[in-house]
C-alpha cells in the first residue's frame, strides 16, 4: 500500500498544484472614491470583490461644491456646512456605483466580456459612519468617563 502512495504522490500533488487559487488585487485611485481596490480571482465564476471608502467619496463631493472641511484619517473634524454635507451624502447613487463597477470588471477582469450578462453586485460588508460632531468641543459630555475633566 505504501508503495502505491509513493508511486502516485508526485502525480497527485502535480494535479492539485494546477488548482491553486491565485487572486490579483489591483489598487488604484478613482476620481470619485479615492483609494480603491478590486480583487480578481483567476478561477470561475470570477467573483470580484471591490473596496472603496465612502468618506473619500463625500470629501470629493464637498470639494466639488466648494465646501471647506478638515478630514483626519477616516473622520471629518470640521465641515463648513454640515447640513449640506448630509444632503450630499443622501445623493449617493447605488446605480452609478454599479455602472462604475461594471466598467472596472471589464477593465480588470477581461474574461468578463465573454459572458452574456453583467455582474450581479451585492454588498458583502457595509459600515455605516457614526461620526458625531459636537458644537462645542470644550464642553465634555456628562455620560462618558473619558470625556470628564479631572
Amino acid at each position: 500500500m505504501a508503495s502505491l502512495i509513493e508511486k502516485y504522490s508526485k502525480q497527485i500533488n502535480g494535479v492539485l498544484s494546477c488548482f491553486d487559487r491565485i487572486e490579483r488585487k489591483t489598487e488604484f485611485i478613482d476620481e470619485q472614491f479615492g483609494l480603491c481596490y478590486l480583487r480578481v480571482p483567476t478561477w470561475a465564476p470570477f467573483k470580484l470583490q471591490f473596496y472603496c471608502n465612502g468618506h473619500n467619496w463625500l470629501a470629493n463631493q464637498l470639494m466639488h461644491h466648494g465646501i471647506s472641511f478638515t478630514q483626519f484619517d477616516n473622520a471629518f473634524l470640521q465641515v463648513e456646512d454640515w447640513a449640506k454635507a448630509q444632503e450630499l451624502s443622501d445623493t449617493f447613487s447605488v446605480n452609478k456605483l454599479h455602472r462604475l463597477l461594471n466598467q472596472y470588471a471589464t477593465q480588470f477582469c477581461p474574461v468578463a466580456r465573454h459572458f452574456p450578462n453583467e455582474y450581479h453586485w451585492s454588498i458583502l460588508q457595509c459600515e455605516y459612519a457614526t461620526d458625531i460632531a459636537f458644537a462645542n468641543v470644550r464642553k465634555p459630555c456628562s455620560n462618558c468617563n473619558s470625556c470628564r475633566q479631572t
